[in-house]
């Protein structure tokens, strides 16, 4: 006997917003499309028109958008999707969030709004008073490799936390020495030991007198 399930994408079917979002988001990962320029101002923050790309769903900013930023500690400027919110346009929203350190903000509720999931948010940017410290960034298909630089005087206790645009806590990455910086990164023992959202921690056994670079892919 035959089990039937829900056709989509056959001949006189309706392709929902989650069916569509559910493909997208698996080969994308969240960031900018296109505009949303960021600029801070002491306390204001502005992000300009654009759109943006969130668990594979399109949210358009139709005019400049300003928020009111910590003028101590850390700022962060979200994206929510709260689907259980009855009128859609109010299912999107931009909220900033402040914290004496970035390891005190709360942590992100992700769940699959393409698949039964109510609510999902996504960081935009993260500042201080001294401006924007990281911003997503464009939205790419996954499988995408970046590259970042362990500056030589960036080391406390042996440790170094860079950004790194378009890494959540829960994405899947490799980590690995540049080619160019084998020798030094091996001598240091340097090693990958935190992944944040936006950021990966990494850890020396000897602090290295050069600027060492490591290759990081996204998936």
């Amino acid at each position: 006997m035959s089990v039937y399930i829900t056709p989509v994408t056959f001949e006189g079917k309706h392709i929902t917003p989650s069916d569509d979002a559910a493909m997208i988001a698996s080969s994308n990962t969240d960031g900018i499309t296109g505009g949303c320029a960021l600029t801070k101002s002491g306390t204001t923050l502005t992000l300009a028109a654009g759109k943006i790309l969130a668990c594979g769903r399109i949210c358009r900013v139709d005019e400049p958008k300003t928020f009111t930023v910590g003028s101590s500690g850390f700022s962060r400027l979200i994206l929510t999707i709260d689907r259980s919110k009855e009128n859609v346009d109010e299912q999107v929203a931009l909220d900033v969030e402040t914290a004496q350190t970035v390891s005190g903000f709360p942590a992100l509720v992700q769940n699959d709004i393409n698949n039964g999931g109510a609510k999902y948010q996504f960081v935009i940017a993260l500042m201080n008073d001294g401006g924007i410290i990281w911003k997503c960034g464009r939205s790419h298909s996954r499988g995408y490799d970046t590259q970042v630089t362990l500056a030589a005087n960036g080391w406390a206790n042996n440790q170094q936390t860079v950004y790194v645009d378009g890494l959540l806590a829960t994405s899947p990455a490799i980590v690995a020495y540049a080619p160019e910086s084998q020798a030094a990164y091996e001598a240091a023992g340097v090693r990958p030991v935190l992944q944040g959202d936006g950021t990966i921690t990494f850890q020396c056994t000897t602090v290295p007198t050069v600027a060492v670079k490591a290759n990081i892919l996204l998936y």
